[in-house]
């Protein structure tokens, strides 16, 4: 996936922050889940806004749980967020779910990861975090 130049990140990082800033500020109700899904690999210049709109929309008056699904692609921007999602955010790793490739190809045959060649050999894990 292509994310573009250094500026174009920026400004996507930045709507999605405003985004939540303006939910933030329109509701008194905050997220007790998180979900997200191929976040951990974006650019580095994307994940501060990213882990900022994390914290926007999580509870601020109890526990949120955050569940991050993503298949492994950039191993050094992935290790950077979630790194800093602990050290500097607050958030506690819980557990994570490891792929079983062989057991995901048979369950749920030649669809998603699965149906591409070059993701045949991808795995996905699951972080569950909280803060």
């Amino acid at each position: 996936m292509d994310h573009g130049s250094n500026a174009d990140s920026s400004t996507r990082g930045d709507r999605v922050l405003d985004a939540a800033k303006n939910y933030e500020s329109r509701s008194q109700n905050h997220f007790d889940v998180i979900l997200g899904a191929d976040i951990a690999y974006v650019p580095a210049d994307i994940q501060k806004k990213l882990r900022e709109s994390l914290i926007a929309l999580a509870n601020p008056r109890g526990k949120t749980t955050l569940i991050l699904a993503h298949s492994r692609r950039k191993k050094k921007e992935e290790i950077r967020f979630l790194r800093e999602l602990c050290s500097a955010d607050g958030w506690e790793l819980q557990h994570v779910l490891e792929d079983q490739m062989e057991n995901r190809h048979d369950f749920f045959g030649a669809v998603a990861h699965n149906a591409q060649p070059d993701m045949m050999k991808t795995e996905i894990d699951i972080f569950i975090f909280e803060r």
